[in-house]
């Protein structure tokens, strides 16, 4: 059996499934922005990006790039993760979504007061 290389990148084989799915990983991108944004006021040089730079750069270029040379972004072993206490990248892209929720929530909501809110009447000139 041979090894199609072309295939197993044009496949996308060489990332998790989580970076694999354009909307799953839009996700992550987007989580990352807080991250960011955080990790910028201690170093400034760290130039302002939105999710879709973060992505096309990183899977768009760097991981296609790497996946040229035969490289792939894998998960850490379970045993590895919890001693290392990593985070939960699920839980932390469900986070980042309720939250977002709950913002557009309540600008929905004060939106909706407002419009039905009577305009103040103006006194007689």
């Amino acid at each position: 059996m041979t090894f199609d290389r072309e295939k197993w990148i044009e496949n996308a084989k060489y990332l998790p499934p989580v970076m694999s799915d354009f909307h799953d990983c839009k996700d992550v991108f987007k989580t990352m922005v807080p991250n960011l944004a955080n990790y910028r006021k201690s170093n400034p040089n760290i130039p302002d990006v939105s999710w879709v730079d973060m992505h096309c750069l990183t899977v768009d270029v760097f991981l296609f790039f790497m996946a040229m040379h035969g490289y792939k972004l894998q998960r850490m072993p379970k045993e590895q993760r919890e001693k290392l206490k990593c985070l939960d990248l699920e839980r932390s892209v469900n986070e980042h979504k309720d939250a977002l929720m709950g913002l557009m929530t309540a600008d929905i909501t004060a939106g909706l007061t407002n419009k039905h809110r009577k305009e103040p009447e103006h006194a007689a000139d």
